[in-house]
């Protein structure tokens, strides 16, 4: 759910992602507005890495996936999606399938 959060797969969502896309470029050159959001990515990161590790507490996720990179990987994957579904290049049904692909890799 954390991972389909980030989807613009509906009308709420995608108006979300698109002010977000307004403001990327003033991230880029307003070193306070960067400053605001440099560490929201790695606070994804860390949430999804330790869903994994509670899957592997459990038994869902095998004990050799490194949760840090995989949670990393996952995040970005979401990040990249995002502009692809905006860009009209991938279905919300396609996300869906590529993130319980990359998903059930992981919980086996």
């Amino acid at each position: 759910m954390v991972l389909l959060e980030l989807l613009p797969l509906d009308e709420e969502r995608r108006n979300r992602h698109l002010v977000y896309v307004a403001y990327f470029v003033r991230f880029l050159t307003d070193p306070a507005l960067a400053e605001a959001v440099r560490d929201t990515p790695h606070a994804l990161e860390e949430l999804v890495a330790g869903l994994l590790a509670q899957g592997q507490a459990t038994g869902l996720v095998p004990p050799d996936v490194a949760t840090g990179p995989e949670g990393a990987f996952l995040v970005a994957a979401a990040g990249g999606l995002q502009a692809g579904m905006l860009l009209g290049q991938y279905t919300a049904e396609q996300v869906v399938s590529l993130i319980d692909h990359q998903l059930g890799r992981l919980f086996g």
